[in-house]
């Protein structure tokens, strides 16, 4: 017999995934994997990265306030890095002169970075 799988149904794992997204407060930023823990998907960084992937340009999504575990912008093709970039210090987060932003500081939920 075959093992069940504890893993949502895509379309349900990317529902939890964008509706932890749009919680992230502005001015704050979260991580491919804080964002899946908080959706339920242990160790899910990379569907985190695919549903931003196959998010529709017409849903209002905060997308662009979740960056890498070293709190940096992930590039990806296409670029959009500096746009995103944009964005952020707009919010007020701030980057490091080597680009990153400071998770302590900045980081949702701040539980999940007080102690990293």
């Amino acid at each position: 017999m075959a093992k069940k799988s504890t893993t949502p149904p895509v379309n349900l794992a990317r529902e939890r995934i964008y509706s932890v997204i749009d919680s992230i407060p502005h001015g704050c930023v979260s991580t491919y994997g804080t964002v899946a823990a908080e959706s339920g998907l242990a160790r899910g960084a990379r569907q985190v990265a695919a549903a931003l992937r196959h998010l529709h340009p017409a849903r209002d999504l905060p997308w662009f306030r979740v960056v890498n575990a070293c709190g940096r912008i992930s590039e990806r093709p296409g670029g959009g890095q500096a746009a995103q970039r944009k964005i952020l210090e707009q919010e007020g987060v701030e980057f490091s002169a080597k680009g990153r932003i400071d998770l302590k500081r900045f980081g949702w939920p701040a539980s999940v970075f007080e102690t990293k």
